[in-house]
């Protein structure tokens, strides 16, 4: 029975790295358009890609948030720190950290790395940390 159910964790954990590896997939991919895209028509591009994708909008900007504070370079290693550690990382969780501090960020991955939370327990977490020296990146 713990094999059976070790097996099942992993799955499940393999499932989330394919999801978080679509997130910043999705992401690349915005922040190409993004850069390719005419001043003051970003918004229209927007709106038309997620037209076509099926996206919401605000959902294609958390995934190129979440490509832009996790930069290609390291995703592997990252995935497999996670792996590794038995730890499951999923999109949600690489959404809420995006939108942290860089030294929140690694805070938060160090937790993840070590606690399965829920994002509500994540952001919480990360809220009432003090990082002392921050890059605002």
């Amino acid at each position: 029975m713990q094999h059976v159910s070790a097996v099942v964790r992993g799955l499940r954990r393999h499932k989330e790295f394919h999801g978080v590896l679509t997130l910043w997939g999705v992401g690349d991919i915005v922040n190409v358009l993004r850069s390719a895209a005419d001043i003051g028509g970003w918004g229209k591009l927007l709106e038309q890609f997620g037209s076509m994708t099926g996206m919401h909008p605000e959902r294609l900007m958390d995934a190129a948030r979440a490509a832009s504070a996790f930069p290609a370079v390291g995703r592997d290693l990252l995935l497999r720190r996670f792996d590794e550690a038995g730890a499951v990382l999923t999109p949600s969780h690489v959404i809420e950290l995006a939108r942290a501090t860089r030294g929140k960020r690694e805070l938060g991955l160090e937790l993840l790395l070590s606690t399965e939370l829920s994002i509500r327990e994540l952001r919480t977490r990360l809220r009432a940390v003090r990082v002392v020296r921050d890059d605002a990146a």
